[in-house]
Order: C-alpha cells, then sequence, then structure tokens
C-alpha cells in the first residue's frame, strides 16, 4: 500500500513539468493555456498475488509501414528510455537502428490527438508485459516522453506544453516540490519524516506498483535495522 506522502508525489508531478499521461480518447476543447490533451486516468490492476494497486498506461496508436497498431504503453518515469515488445516492433515493420544497437524509431506515434513521437524505445521483453491471462503491455514510456510534456496526473490526466507546466500548477494550487538531481535523467525528491531532521533521496517513479526503502533509508528515516543473520 502506497503512503500518504507517495499519493501526493504521484497527484503532483506535474508541478515539476513530469508526469504520468493516460486514456480514453474524446477531444479536449483548449480552455487551459497550453492544454494539450485530458483524458479519464486508467489503471491496470495488478492480480491478487502482486503487491500494489496496479499500472498507469495510456493507450497509442503507432503507424507502421502497413498498418496501424493499437499499443497499450505503461508510464514509468523510473525509466531513462521507453521500452517496446519485440512482437510490436516487428508487427510494426521496425528494425534496430545498428547491429549492436536494439533500439527502433517509432516515428509516427499518437496519444489521443497528439503526436508524442518520434521516440526510440529499445526492443525487449520484460515482465509486466503480461501479467496474467486478461492483462497485457506492449511497451513502456520512459522519460524521453515526461522530458516533452508537462504531465498532470491526477484523477483526469492532462498533457501541457512542457513550458506551460508551472503555470498549471499554480492555477490548480498543486504542492510544489523542488527535485533532487538523479544520475541518469531520473527524478528524485528529498524525503524526510515528521519531527526527524535525516532525510533521503527518493526516486519518483510511477512504474512501481508500491513504495520501496533500503535498509539504509530505513534506519535514517525509521531508526529501523536489518536483522542480522544467525
Amino acid at each position: 500500500m502506497k503512503c500518504r506522502f507517495c499519493r501526493t508525489i504521484r497527484r503532483v508531478l506535474a508541478v515539476i513539468g513530469c508526469g504520468s499521461a493516460l486514456s480514453w480518447t474524446f477531444a479536449v476543447p483548449n480552455k487551459r493555456p497550453g492544454l494539450l490533451a485530458e483524458e479519464s486516468r486508467r489503471l491496470l490492476e495488478l492480480p491478487q498475488d502482486f503487491f500494489g494497486k496496479g499500472y498507469d498506461v495510456v493507450n497509442l496508436v503507432a503507424k507502421g509501414a502497413h498498418q496501424e497498431v493499437k499499443l497499450k504503453f505503461m508510464l514509468d518515469t523510473g525509466l531513462t528510455t521507453s521500452l517496446l515488445l519485440p512482437k510490436r516492433a516487428e508487427e510494426l515493420g521496425l528494425r534496430p537502428q545498428g547491429a549492436s544497437d536494439s533500439k527502433v524509431v517509432l516515428e509516427d506515434v499518437w496519444l489521443s490527438d497528439i503526436q508524442i513521437g518520434p521516440l526510440r524505445p529499445l526492443v525487449m521483453d520484460f515482465y509486466q508485459s503480461r501479467l496474467d491471462d486478461s492483462s497485457y503491455i506492449d511497451g513502456m514510456l520512459g522519460m524521453e516522453f515526461f522530458e516533452r510534456f508537462a504531465v498532470e496526473l491526477g484523477t483526469e490526466i492532462r498533457l501541457y506544453e512542457a513550458d506551460t507546466g508551472e503555470q498549471a500548477a499554480l492555477r490548480n494550487e498543486m504542492i510544489r516540490l523542488t527535485t533532487a538531481p538523479l544520475p541518469a535523467r531520473l527524478l528524485g525528491v528529498n524525503v524526510c519524516v515528521t519531527g526527524k531532521d535525516a532525510r533521503v533521496k527518493g526516486v519518483l517513479d510511477t512504474g512501481a506498483s508500491f513504495t520501496v526503502l533500503n535498509w539504509a533509508a530505513a534506519e535514517s528515516l525509521l531508526e529501523t535495522v536489518e536483522a542480522s543473520e544467525g
């Protein structure tokens, strides 16, 4: 179960110009400056033997050499790039850019009425691609997507032009967070516990279905230590 802090994080990702985008497609009047699309949030629920509620997903349409392909992508701010299943890459007629490079170029790809390409996903399998017989994911949208748009993740998903995210956050009276720089372009924040001075860096990861603390963070924030073996 996500803590209150983490639920807040998922609501305010747009304040820092980064977040998550989701799906059910319909046209939206542009009543807000910079607003590109607005969609209902969709959660792919996890099987009962998994931890957490599920993953945020979007429906995309990609245009290949000979056909349009509907894709379901998971939103993951913990990825520096995007991912695409091999069978979907083959269906779209995409080939890796080089012998030692497993990336392809997905030029014509749409979320709602917005062109979000080009994407350069890695072609590979990943365990979330088949959660059970009824749930599937074709790929993941990583930071290459989130760096192009400001995305508000709440009960609705709103996609804004990148340079208008802060205006949207102020207009909607969102809480402002300051990011803590992390390697590989990942997003992080300083995490603390009420009544304590200790702080640790946490990754903002929409691809995580639950919250994780390593033992160093648990000791620093909660004064909890790992039990010794034997």
